[in-house]
């Protein structure tokens, strides 16, 4: 796994809903944030402390948005992603932390490593970081994250965890 992460806006979101923002800053080195990303979470400021919990953050760095390259443009993805991408691209060896099906898509053509929100708890547990995965999950969906019941079956299964 790599040690710098480039997070994506649902990512944080769903993190910061439920309080566990420390989850992703203590499994990475750094943990950098596009502006942009910062503004997608701003938009959604009134439903929820996640843009205080992010701006907050000894651990996230909020970088300057890049030059989206054609390459990923292309992919007409939303500018957050976009950014995450470039930006992981400009780093060299960064993963990305990343939710939605075609941003992933993008970063796997790339060759970027990625994570997603359900990988990133499962990461935790693996590491000791979360005694259990399931209350984290149940939290998650709880807090408005989409996860397919038969994906969070498998990782619980693979973490020695039955859904709660």
């Amino acid at each position: 796994m790599v040690d710098v992460w480039v997070c994506n806006s649902s990512p944080l979101i769903a993190l910061a809903r439920i309080q566990r923002l420390d989850l992703l800053e203590s499994l990475a080195a750094e943990v950098l944030v596009p502006g942009t990303v910062v503004l997608e979470i701003e938009a959604g400021a009134g439903r929820d402390g996640a843009a205080h919990a992010v701006r907050s953050s000894s651990r996230l760095r909020i970088r300057p948005d890049v030059e989206i390259p054609e390459t990923i443009r292309s992919w007409q993805l939303d500018p957050g992603e976009c950014q995450v991408l470039s930006l992981a691209l400009q780093q060299h060896g960064c993963g990305v932390v990343i939710d939605d099906r075609a941003a992933r898509r993008c970063a796997g053509s790339f060759s970027i490593p990625m994570i997603g929100t359900i990988g990133l708890v499962a990461l935790a547990r693996q590491r000791g970081t979360l005694k259990a995965a399931a209350p984290v999950y149940k939290a998650l969906r709880d807090a408005g994250l989409f996860v397919s019941p038969a994906l969070l079956e498998a990782v619980l299964a693979q973490l020695g965890e039955d859904i709660e």
